[in-house]
């Protein structure tokens, strides 16, 4: 009897021990939800992670809330993990492709989650990643108990603390399906009537021998046996409106996200994203596979962006027009004030011929704003001097606040076609840029034309801005270019250069930048080439 007592004690106490671990794991489960949903919404500012070199601290910039709002809703799979393989951070993106909850995903080692034959790739792609190259590969993720393609892309990612990598996950798995169709020869109705892509099958002649319900949505007919060219009129992206796409360029080789312009009959408008391959016969070539992607809603939030910094020029220009009107008309009104109190009559005529030289400054400052911001619908030709001293002169007020001389040189003879408001804004960004890394200093601000003709940028003009600023850091210059970085803080959006480089490219052109910081001579140097025929429609 004293036995079974003792036995039913034991099995008392360790009931009681169990529900303690229950209750600490509860606890547990629910700090880890509480955790990632804080990460996900941007109120942790850092993480302690234990490992086998102790603890390390990872930070989660409150700044930076953009970017991780962006990852969230981007269309691949993301994450951020430690040198010793840990998941510090994934989306839920890439949780949905492994088939599992956040919470069981961060915090767990990366090479759990691979086909084990894919881990030695990973391994040597984070080694490449260490060493500054960016890499990618096609690996297999273990999902539910199945295998996933995907590639894998690892990059270095520096952040307050130690080094981490930031890893994109990429499901190949439609990608493989299909390609496995097209060698086999086997295209599936199914598949390419529910793809979201227009999809064509053309053969050897560039004739339509196969099409989904996208592809008949996109030229609003029945496409089967005409020619692709006949059908798709798609002039390539950037280049003479003249230049048209042949299917012929597919037939010869793949292309890989061409962008191309359809223009429908009825006056819509759209921009597509164009790949191709090539499909191999018994006898030799027997087709290509196209696919258009419709990327209109893309191209207009990237013109919305556009919009956006060019809104926020207007805003930093607003105190320095501001600045130089109110000069001219104070002079108006003491003069206006001359001319009530004059008894003689030329005095008066004086007082009111200044008071009008001085509105007509007003008008010109006026016209110089409307000059900046006006849209064009079209590109005229223009001097780069021009440009320049419109700009220059918009920004005279701070340039004379800010204790800094310019000094203009000016040697390009020719004109340049282009959409000069965009121009202008790519020229005031650059010299407001130069102006907030002179302040408080002063410096001189130079500001160059000059011609080239026959180079390997080809034939057109350069303009150069240079500053003898505080100069940035060999991670800023590496950065300067990507939407949303910005050294400003609140001040600043992070679309600047962003837009400069889209506007440029718009152009046919190119943007470089130089810098360099030091105690005795720092600053940063930025050049810019435009065609004499940049923009041609």
């Amino acid at each position: 009897m004293l036995s079974k007592d003792l036995q039913s004690g034991k099995v008392g106490e360790e009931i009681e021990i169990l529900r303690s671990r229950l209750a600490e794991t509860e606890e547990k489960l629910a700090e880890a939800h509480d955790l990632i949903s804080a990460i996900r919404s941007g109120e942790v500012d850092a993480l302690v992670v234990s490992g086998p070199q102790g603890e390390q601290v990872f930070t989660l910039r409150g700044a930076e809330y953009a970017y991780r709002a962006l990852i969230e809703a981007m269309n691949e799979g993301a994450a951020t993990i430690t040198l010793d393989g840990i998941i510090l951070y994934c989306n839920q993106h890439l949780a949905d492709l492994m088939g599992q909850p956040l919470e069981q995903i961060i915090g767990r080692q990366f090479v759990d989650l691979i086909d084990a034959a894919s881990v030695d790739t990973v391994k040597a792609l984070s080694n490449r990643a260490l060493n500054g190259v960016p890499a990618k590969a096609e690996i297999e993720l273990r999902s539910g108990g199945r295998l996933i393609p995907v590639q894998l892309s690892l990059n270095e990612m520096r952040i307050d603390g130690p080094i981490a990598l930031c890893m994109v996950v990429t499901d190949l798995t439609q990608t493989k399906k299909w390609e496995q169709m097209v060698s086999a020869g086997k295209l599936a109705s199914s598949i390419l009537e529910s793809s979201a892509e227009a999809i064509a099958v053309c053969d050897e002649t560039g004739k339509i021998v196969g099409s989904n319900a996208a592809l008949k949505r996109l030229c609003r007919c029945n496409p089967q046996f005409e020619q692709f060219d006949r059908i798709f009129t798609l002039v390539i992206k950037d280049v003479d409106p003249s230049t048209r796409f042949s299917i012929f360029s597919a037939l010869r080789g793949v292309i890989r996200a061409q962008e191309v312009f359809l223009r429908r009959d009825d006056g819509t408008e759209f921009t597509l994203l164009l790949s191709s391959g090539q499909i191999a016969g018994e006898a030799g070539l027997a087709g290509c596979v196209l696919t258009l992607t419709d990327i209109t809603r893309r191209k207009q939030v990237e013109q919305a962006l556009v919009r956006t910094e060019k809104l926020a020029a207007v805003g930093r220009l607003a105190a320095s027009v501001a600045h130089e009107i109110n000069n001219p008309l104070e002079s108006v009104t003491n003069l206006l004030f001359l001319a009530s109190g004059a008894e003689q009559m030329e005095d008066v005529r004086n007082h009111l011929a200044a008071a009008d030289r001085e509105l007509r400054r007003v008008a010109e400052i006026t016209s110089q704003t409307l000059r900046f911001h006006k849209q064009s619908t079209s590109p005229k030709e223009i001097f780069g001097r021009e440009l320049i001293e419109d700009v220059v002169a918009m920004h005279q007020g701070r340039i004379l606040n800010a204790k800094i001389t310019i000094e203009q040189r000016h040697r390009a003879t020719h004109p340049i076609r282009c959409f000069e408001g965009e121009i202008r804004q790519v020229l005031s960004n650059l010299i407001t840029n130069a102006i907030d890394s002179m302040r408080g200093r002063g410096g001189r601000l130079f500001i160059r034309t000059s011609e080239v003709h026959g180079s390997s940028h080809g034939s057109g003009v350069f303009f150069t801005v240079a500053d003898e600023g505080t100069g940035m850091s060999r991670e800023t210059v590496e950065k300067a270019f990507e939407a949303f970085f910005t050294t400003k803080g609140y001040n600043g959006t992070g679309l600047g250069l962003w837009v400069c480089r889209e506007i440029i490219e718009r152009h046919r052109g190119k943007i470089q930048l130089r810098s360099k910081q030091g105690s005795r001579k720092s600053g940063t140097i930025v050049r810019l080439f435009l065609p004499f025929a940049a923009a041609l429609r």
